[in-house]
């Protein structure tokens, strides 16, 4: 199952938008990737993650977005999980690829949908 990028998903910020599109194709990898390359996909994940979130954030501070912090709480919170995954995969844990890909998915599309889009929208206003 590929996620795929809809016009539904953009917030209207083109920067933004092309970093999201760059998690969704990460997320894409993760399920056909073999078990041996787990940890290389998630730090990719992980860093495209953590660059985008410092430009998102970046962008709120600016713009002086009330809710700044709780944003960047379940920014913080994704992370967390990102490396409590990798650190399963660099001790051996068993990880599944399809699970995994399916909470990034699920994770990133109500972020999007929910928090990325109630920032735009303050923006605009």
């Amino acid at each position: 199952m590929k996620i795929e990028w809809e016009e539904k998903y953009s917030v209207g910020n083109k920067e933004i938008d092309n970093q999201h599109k760059k998690l969704f194709n990460l997320a894409n990898t993760i399920e056909q990737a073999k078990k041996s390359h787990v940890t290389k996909i998630i730090m990719s994940l992980y860093i495209y993650t953590m660059r985008h979130f410092t430009a998102e954030e970046k962008m709120m501070e600016e713009s002086g977005y009330p809710y700044l912090l709780e944003h960047k709480e379940l920014h913080d919170n994704l992370i967390t999980k990102l490396n409590d995954i990798s650190e399963t995969a660099n001790t051996g844990g068993d990880i599944d690829m399809k699970r995994l890909r399916v909470f990034v998915f699920e994770w990133l599309t109500e972020h999007i949908l929910k928090q990325d889009k109630n920032y735009m929208d303050y923006l605009r206003d």
